[in-house]
């Protein structure tokens, strides 16, 4: 047993290894006849751009080699137009998924109906509604909520409204409990948006 364990002190055959160190380990140029050292990766095809951890389907060159191989190199070859607009296009955002801000609709009609409910420190949900943007009240929301009007809204459209609504719930024409509570809120409601019409004037 201790004749075996003694040979990994063999003098001579820590020589051995030493002598091993010496001689360079590297790889060589892929480039036909060159036999400088390859350190340099370059891709076979462009699909193998993505893949760039796998160093066994990748050329290996020098750096005079890399260079030329690089001054020659094609990457949209073998794609149609299409695809190689696709991907200059993917490239500008690093291949990630992009979509234009403001665009659904749902986020920006809730931000709409209650901006106080979000965070908008950039203004990016406010920002097509010009310098002046009135935030609106809850009490406002509401008006125009019972005179089924949307915000902007104008004068003409406001009395036109405020008509129609009238004549639907007047206490002469229906003799119910809840008419005399309707034109409260309608008049009540008109009355609101008036003053949100003057405010806007105003700013």
């Amino acid at each position: 047993m201790l004749r075996k364990i003694s040979t990994w002190f063999n003098s001579n055959h820590d020589q051995n290894y030493a002598h091993q160190a010496d001689i360079p380990q590297y790889k060589y140029c892929d480039y036909q006849g060159c036999n400088k050292e390859g350190i340099h990766k370059a891709p076979k095809t462009a699909q193998q751009v993505a893949n760039h951890h796998d160093t066994s389907q990748w050329y290996m060159f020098c750096l005079d080699h890399v260079r030329e191989y690089n001054a020659s190199w094609r990457f949209y070859n073998g794609m149609t137009q299409g695809q190689a607009q696709q991907s200059a296009y993917a490239d500008q955002h690093w291949n990630r998924e992009t979509w234009p801000m403001g665009t659904n609709a749902s986020v920006t009609a809730a931000y709409m109906a209650d901006p106080s409910m979000y965070q908008d420190p950039f203004s990016i949900f406010t920002q097509n509604q010009g310098p002046n943007t009135i935030r609106l009240t809850q009490e406002e929301l509401e008006s125009l909520n019972i005179l089924k009007l949307s915000y902007p809204y104008t004068s003409d459209q406001l009395q036109s409204a405020y008509r129609t609504f009238v004549k639907r719930n007047h206490p002469d024409l229906k003799k119910t409990k809840d008419s005399e509570d309707n034109i409260r809120a309608i008049n009540n409601a008109c009355q609101v948006l008036k003053n949100l019409l003057e405010r806007e004037i105003a700013c």
